[in-house]
């Protein structure tokens, strides 16, 4: 048997061949505890309170000249009550926005277990909540498994971060700069590609500001507001104003 069925019934017999059956007495022999006993005197006993293990009942049978019977034992095994088990289900929401993390990753869990959730947002995302079987913001977010579970981590898409770039000449008369892609002001994460073209009679000598070298084109990756000067030299043919 198997909890939670905690009794059982047990059906005894005697037979006397040159009499009859007098009186019928069950008894606990062991177990892991006392059974509570009910129809000990008769053929048919409920031994019920039974708990996990193996128990041992033995019968015996008088018969109606007073001979005892040698005790009949029986065995009644008690198995565990099969383990209870949840599922947990997690949603992103959008599903661009992030990710939910799991820990222990598992498809189920058995009551009790505590599960840590971390929500993970996306660039450009923030997180913003828990819904369904949880509220709140606390991230990572402790779930105590008692029941089947569905948890919605909600993300934020964050307005875009823009950055301007300011690009100077020295001198003025000494070349120029062009920048690819040409806007005024780029999204975070940007690359721009800035290229020093000098004037007849100058050579481009090298960044300064925001940016240092003489790597030409030069790449900008756009993670602040940021101003370059592109630095010319004039050369024997010209005059620096």
């Amino acid at each position: 048997m198997t909890l939670p069925t905690n009794s059982v019934v047990l059906q005894g017999s005697g037979a006397d061949v040159d009499g009859t059956i007098k009186s019928y007495a069950w008894s606990q022999v062991s177990g892991p505890g006392t059974a509570v006993l009910s129809g000990a005197s008769t053929s048919a006993l409920t031994a019920s309170s039974l708990a996990e293990g193996s128990y041992v009942f033995a019968l015996t049978v008088t018969d109606n000249q007073d001979a005892v019977s040698t005790p009949d034992q029986v065995t009644v095994t008690v198995n565990p009550a099969p383990a209870v088990t949840y599922t947990l289900t997690t949603t992103a929401s959008p599903g661009a926005g992030g990710t939910v993390g799991r820990s222990p990753n598992a498809t189920s869990y058995a009551s009790g277990s505590v599960v840590s959730l971390t929500a993970t947002p996306a660039a450009g995302y923030v997180f913003s909540g828990w819904s369904g079987d949880a509220t709140g913001t606390t991230n990572p977010l402790s779930v105590t498994m008692s029941a089947n579970k569905s948890i919605t981590a909600t993300f934020t898409q964050m307005p875009p971060t823009t950055f301007t770039l300011t690009t100077t000449a020295s001198p003025t008369v000494g070349g120029s700069i062009s920048r690819t892609p040409n806007a005024t002001s780029y999204a975070s994460g940007t690359v721009v590609s800035l290229t020093a073209t000098p004037a007849a009679g100058y050579t481009f000598t090298g960044w300064s500001g925001d940016a240092t070298g003489t790597v030409n084109p030069l790449s900008v990756t756009m993670s602040a507001n940021k101003s370059i000067t592109a630095t010319f030299t004039a050369t024997g043919g010209g005059a620096q104003m």
